[in-house]
């Protein structure tokens, strides 16, 4: 995504999208997603991030788009905004289906280099908040995406303490390096504990799901 981003850049495109190549798109949602960029764009301001929401298939629930803070003291826990009939304000979002107007990403750059696999869209949404730029959740789904197994299938592979080390250090989960920078940005100053739980977790889990 970051080679993407840094191809696109140079060709100093009015809007960058970012879209996972399992969203199936509904009919003219890019152009939903734009017309609603223009419209709310504030007055002598940027256009806003537009966010859109995925559903299910199947199960016709949201899979993937806007996230914000359930509460102060869980800085790091982020819950999915179920799409409106109105734009809803979001904190940051999952990269699955994102519209970028050039403003935007001509302050704040490309996606961080720290982050190997996830969190660099949620960083991302987060630096975009802090600079002042709004984030916004399209009313409607704008397309049909399955939940992905990146994370669901961990605790199933905690087979023993090895095996659940490995899990949790994975590139997929928390690379020890990636992870601390994430926690060091939005945790507050007990990003520490944070940023060692998973490891903590690991270990137990492992020992007692199948032992060392």
């Amino acid at each position: 995504m970051r080679k993407a981003m840094a191809g696109a850049m140079a060709l100093r495109p009015d809007y960058y999208l970012w879209l996972n190549d399992d969203v199936h798109l509904v009919s003219e949602a890019i152009e939903r997603m734009i017309q609603m960029a223009q419209a709310e764009q504030r007055t002598g301001g940027c256009e806003p991030i537009v966010v859109g929401s995925a559903v299910d298939p199947i199960t016709g629930k949201a899979t993937y788009g806007g996230r914000v803070r359930l509460h102060r003291f869980r800085p790091l826990r982020f819950s999915l905004v179920e799409p409106g009939a109105v734009p809803l304000r979001c904190e940051t979002t999952n990269a699955n289906c994102v519209l970028l107007p050039a403003d935007v990403v001509s302050h704040i750059g490309n996606l961080d280099a720290a982050f190997v696999h996830g969190l660099g869209d949620f960083d991302y949404g987060l630096r975009v908040a802090r600079a002042g730029y709004d984030l916004l959740v399209c009313p409607g789904f704008v397309g049909q995406c399955s939940v992905g197994t990146d994370r669901g299938d961990m605790p199933v592979s905690f087979r023993s303490m090895r095996i659940a080390w490995k899990s949790t250090t994975g590139p997929k989960t928390f690379p020890p390096v990636a992870w601390r920078t994430f926690p060091q940005r939005y945790a507050g100053p007990f990003w520490v504990l944070y940023w060692l739980k998973p490891y903590a977790n690991a270990p137990f889990l492992g020992l007692l799901r199948g032992g060392i």
